[in-house]
């Protein structure tokens, strides 16, 4: 829709012809930004995100025949290291292959944000919008669309492909008159949610909004044939991924692993909380939460526009209503930084708004050709803060990283430990060998049951290398070090966490002493 034919949309007519420019100019900005951002990128000597080294070694363990949850820990979905897996299949051990496929998604994320727009408003305010909020949310670390590789980035396609047939078929015809999903839309829905399902179970929380309201409509209007097929063509979709993961995870004897670790450990995990609104949450820095309550205010403001223009039919307000319920009530109080994404498809009902005032603001067609030209530039001074200004990773190898490099040519296969925590930044690349035994993952509240479990792979001298981050616990890291020593072990190198940092925490890289 919007696509070949003449529509009227809110007072204008939209341009017929094929959108090729703005979808390729999308494209070659993410391009740009996914290579400049990512922690796979090629331009990064190394992986500088702990989260994605952890996912990297959970799907290099999957490649060689270790089962995740059983062999190795994590608690994301299956789905997530499947999708990192294909990456490596491509590129081996090293990282472009991730970063290929984590453009992949963002891409298609980004076309369907597009093409929802579309269904709406003309190329130019399409884009607009799309730009604006691939920018807005690009500033802050905690941000998916900042290091743009987490699984939590890799639910945006989904998300944004459910969000477009969503629209599309609902409000198909004039005068937005709410219409029924056909089949194979309600499908191409129930895939999305499958996927996401797979990817990370509490953002189906999202769909809620989406197909609830839309069944809530159903069973109000008495559309009960409708209401029972679509129910389980939904479901057929929401089957049709999870199924085949199911039984490829009962087929490596992972499945019971599975249960406890991605549905009753993630329960259990997400009561940690702190803080029912985000400017309250610790977690969060100060740019994370003031681009999170930016897009609140836009999404806010948008509203309040729609209803003084008279705009803000009955279906609109069902949608809002339930995801704002979703939003505050369900995910809000919890402990993860990511759990705004549920929001995002609301984000582009706010980002609409704002490129409406921008455009508002333009006098003239050529002030409205200049706005993009002043994102772009916005958009290039973050990247250069990032990349030059405040660099992820040192330009120059230091002396510590040259010793770990050293280590790990001449020891390819030297199995690794590290203790307290699931991976370390760089280590893994210099290091690449998977681990040979499951690595325990410690939540906030540590389990001492988990350490001394380590404590005992250590003392059987399983790992060759064991890598250790210090604490605030002086006395706990200094007992750390004197096990290590009676344990045969010797110290090989300290890296501190964040170089240049005061006070700043440290990798201690314990070697087994030959012989």
């Amino acid at each position: 829709m919007g696509e070949g034919t003449a529509l009227k949309k809110n007072g204008k007519t939209l341009q017929p012809g094929k959108d090729r420019l703005y979808p390729s100019m999308i494209f070659i900005l993410l391009f740009i930004l996914t290579f400049c951002l990512s922690p796979f990128s090629p331009l990064y000597r190394y992986n500088f995100s702990p989260d994605e080294v952890c996912y990297k070694t959970i799907s290099l363990g999957l490649l060689e025949g270790k089962a995740p949850y059983r062999d190795l820990f994590d608690h994301k979905g299956p789905l997530s290291y499947l999708i990192y897996s294909f990456g490596f299949l491509i590129s081996g051990k090293a990282n472009w292959g991730a970063w290929i496929v984590t453009y992949l998604c963002n891409a298609v994320a980004y076309f369907f944000t597009y093409k929802t727009m579309r269904l709406f408003r003309d190329k130019e305010h399409s884009f607009l919008t799309t730009l604006l909020l691939m920018v807005v949310c690009g500033f802050c670390l905690e941000n998916v669309l900042s290091n743009l590789s987490k699984p939590e980035n890799m639910l945006l396609a989904p998300l944004m492909v459910s969000t477009y047939f969503f629209l599309k078929e609902c409000f198909k015809h004039e005068g937005n008159k709410f219409e029924h999903i056909s089949h194979r839309s309600m499908f191409i829905i129930g895939l999305m949610c499958g996927a996401v399902f797979m990817i990370k179970l509490n953002v189906c929380m999202l769909y809620f909004a989406f197909i609830g309201c839309y069944f809530l409509w159903l069973l109000i209007k008495k559309q009960f044939r409708f209401f029972f097929i679509n129910t389980g063509v939904f479901l057929g979709g929401i089957a049709a991924v999870c199924t085949p993961i199911v039984i490829f995870l009962a087929c490596i004897r992972d499945l019971r692993e599975f249960i406890d670790v991605y549905f009753i450990f993630n329960l259990n995990y997400s009561q940690e909380g702190d803080g029912l609104f985000y400017l309250t949450k610790i977690v969060l820095t100060v740019p994370g939460k003031i681009t999170i309550t930016l897009l609140l205010l836009i999404t806010i403001l948008a509203v309040i526009r729609d209803h003084l223009k008279k705009e803000l039919n009955k279906q609109r307000i069902i949608m809002l209503v339930l995801a704002a319920l979703v939003f505050t009530v369900l995910t809000m109080p919890l402990v993860c930084t990511y759990f705004y994404i549920v929001f995002l498809p609301f984000y582009l009902y706010g980002a609409d708004c704002l490129a409406s005032i921008f455009m508002l603001l333009a006098k003239d067609e050529v002030s409205r050709k200049q706005i993009p030209v002043m994102i772009y530039i916005i958009f290039s001074i973050s990247i250069i803060f990032q990349i030059i200004i405040a660099p992820y990773v040192p330009w120059k190898k230091t002396d510590e990283e040259r010793l770990v490099e050293a280590y790990g040519k001449s020891h390819p296969d030297a199995s690794v430990l590290y203790f307290d925590r699931i991976c370390a930044e760089m280590f893994s690349d210099y290091i690449p060998a998977i681990p040979e035994f499951r690595q325990f993952y410690v939540p906030p509240a540590s389990n001492a049951d988990m350490i001394e479990e380590q404590k005992r792979l250590i003392s059987t001298h399983q790992a060759e290398v064991v890598v250790f981050s210090s604490s605030t616990n002086e006395s706990r890291d200094a007992s750390f070090h004197e096990f290590m020593k009676n344990n045969n072990y010797s110290q090989y190198v300290a890296i501190a966490e964040n170089p240049g940092v005061e006070n700043s925490s440290y990798f201690f890289m314990y070697v087994l002493n030959e012989g």
